[in-house]
């Protein structure tokens, strides 16, 4: 991702934190897997969900996201489509191949969506493609679906 569209992304997600933070009620202690090469981008988000009362195990690539899956319980997955070492369609499909990952509902999050992309992402099984910058009230929304255990994609 280039470096401008990193700064835009942070600077959206850092601009609704005092909106999403004050007066809100928090979701129950989930685990949140957060799957971004791009460190500031991958802490950041890892910031919003906790303000949202999620936990979240963050990992940069594929290999790394597969092996959090390995170790622990993941309730939900955030990844970048584009990761160093493939992309999180590879990541969802081998994450899906079988219990207990089969049904982890996943959003996946590019700076370059497209029709394609979504269709791809969908086939892998995410929920929604997030065009970064995105809207963090959209991931907040989809994550309260998780946790109210009717996952599915939200209109924003």
């Amino acid at each position: 991702m280039p470096l401008r569209t990193a700064q835009k992304t942070i600077a959206a997600i850092a601009d609704i934190v005092s909106v999403t933070t004050s007066g809100r009620t928090t979701l129950a202690t989930k685990t949140v897997l957060v799957v971004e090469n791009h460190d500031e981008v991958r802490d950041l988000i890892a910031r919003m969900v906790t303000l949202q009362g999620w936990q979240p195990v963050k990992a940069a690539s594929v290999a790394e996201g597969l092996e959090c899956l390995r170790r622990g319980h993941i309730d939900a997955i955030i990844a970048d489509w584009q990761l160093n070492d493939g992309d999180s369609a590879a990541l969802l499909q081998e994450a899906r191949g079988g219990p207990p990952h089969a049904a982890i509902p996943a959003v996946v999050v590019s700076s370059y969506a497209s029709p394609q992309m979504r269709r791809e992402a969908q086939s892998a099984g995410a929920l929604d493609l997030l065009e970064k910058p995105f809207r963090f009230q959209h991931l907040v929304q989809i994550l309260e679906s998780v946790a109210a255990g009717s996952p599915g994609p939200v209109t924003v």
